[in-house]
């Protein structure tokens, strides 16, 4: 079973009424402690709870408990923990995945880094929580979850860069730049992007575009990236150029065989049995 709140709320096959899907989400956002009956009440009905509130929490506990089992969610006392395990949350999967892409990038793999991001981004279909939309901590996890994405986005055009996307990479960069034209990262990859695409006017087009967006908006200079990102570009820096892999080639290939055989493997041999998951992951993903 997977949980999906990154849009409208999904489980899978049973439907929930919106309060269920309330008290759902609740536990969701309050996964890794308690939340009491009250705070239940807040997520559904906000300051104007009905008289019965109490009884139709409950009520809203026990229809979630009947169509997605007994332990969804577990009681103690006064209070309530959800009970269904973390990783069928799609949006537990998609900060999982988004950290293995990170961890991808920082290791100079940029084309797993690029597969993981697009797993991840894949996972979303609309604003996260919407049936907790006007209780303040889902309006905080909902933040965060967004700018979780937003960063994501920013790092795939990134990644695409490295790994050697030239042309592509350019309308992408436009619509980020165009849904959040004051977030200095986005101009900067959008430079880069035309750069290499041997676009050099462009790329300074764009930062100077940047810089009157940013001091007509905000009163403000470019930060030192843009600027030093635009002496680079004049200067024509090599370094924009490269690839990851020239930037920071992959250990090269042992060419030994880990085929043993009919021989049993011992714990000298965990080097040539263990290791390959970010093989099989990025194989999986393709």
């Amino acid at each position: 079973m997977t949980i999906r709140v990154l849009g409208p709320m999904d489980v899978g096959g049973p439907r929930l009424s919106p309060r269920e899907r309330a008290v759902l989400s609740a536990l969701i956002v309050r996964r890794d402690s308690s939340i009491s009956a009250g705070e239940l009440g807040d997520a559904i009905w906000g300051e104007e709870p009905p008289a019965t509130w109490q009884q139709q929490v409950r009520n809203a506990v026990a229809r979630i408990r009947s169509r997605l089992g007994t332990e969804a969610i577990r009681t103690a006392r006064d209070t309530y923990r959800l009970g269904l395990e973390a990783t069928a949350i799609d949006a537990v999967q998609f900060e999982d995945l988004v950290r293995q892409a990170r961890t991808h990038s920082l290791e100079g793999y940029a084309s797993r880094a690029v597969t993981v991001y697009e797993r991840a981004l894949g996972l979303w279909r609309g604003a996260p929580l919407p049936d907790v939309a006007s209780w303040p901590p889902g309006q905080v996890e909902s933040s965060r979850l967004s700018e979780v994405r937003t960063n994501a986005e920013e790092e795939l055009l990134d990644a695409r860069l490295r790994a050697g996307e030239k042309e592509t990479v350019v309308p992408d960069a436009e619509r980020l730049v165009r849904e959040e034209p004051l977030r200095e990262s986005r101009w900067a990859i959008l430079a880069r992007a035309n750069y290499r695409a041997d676009r050099q006017a462009q790329a300074i087009a764009v930062l100077r575009a940047a810089r009157t967006r940013l001091n007509e908006d905000l009163g403000i200079d470019p930060s030192r990236t843009l600027t030093e990102l635009e002496a680079a570009i004049l200067r024509q820096d090599p370094d924009l150029e490269r690839t990851a892999a020239e930037l920071d080639p992959e250990v090269p290939l042992d060419q030994s065989c880990p085929y043993r055989g009919l021989a049993p493997y011992g714990t000298d041999d965990a080097a040539i049995f263990f290791g390959r998951d970010g093989d099989a992951e990025e194989l999986v993903a393709r």
